[in-house]
């Protein structure tokens, strides 16, 4: 099996997210989204991620921000998955990531406060 491919995804949230299939998809989307814009910043701007805790903050705020995109029931149960996101990694991380590392979400407006991104 490939290291990376999507098969092993696949395979790691049926086993440990067995409930809200239909939120697996917006996970995967995030991940790969973060990795594509954390690529384009070290290949373009020469900015690289701080710390893997950075990107795991970016994808739990890609989540967050896609939540208000989602049925009006899943929402609080997105943005409450990735709230437990964002706490898994900084508890296991704690010292690799500085206060400014994670994403601060505003009305709506995702910052990225950290020098690899700002979107708004």
């Amino acid at each position: 099996m490939d290291f990376f491919s999507f098969e092993q995804f696949w395979f790691w949230v049926d086993t440990f997210l067995p409930n809200h299939k239909h939120f697996h998809l917006v996970g995967l989307a995030a991940i790969c989204s973060v990795i594509w814009k954390i690529r384009n910043f070290t290949c373009f701007e020469q900015k690289k991620a701080k710390s893997p805790t950075e990107i795991i903050c970016s994808t739990s705020s890609f989540i967050c921000y896609w939540a208000g995109l989602q049925k009006q029931e899943d929402q609080a149960e997105l943005e409450a998955g990735a709230e437990a996101l964002k706490e898994a990694a900084l508890h296991f991380h704690p010292r690799k990531a500085s206060p400014v590392a994670c994403l601060v979400q505003k009305k709506n407006i995702i910052h990225v406060t950290s020098n690899v991104q700002t979107y708004a």
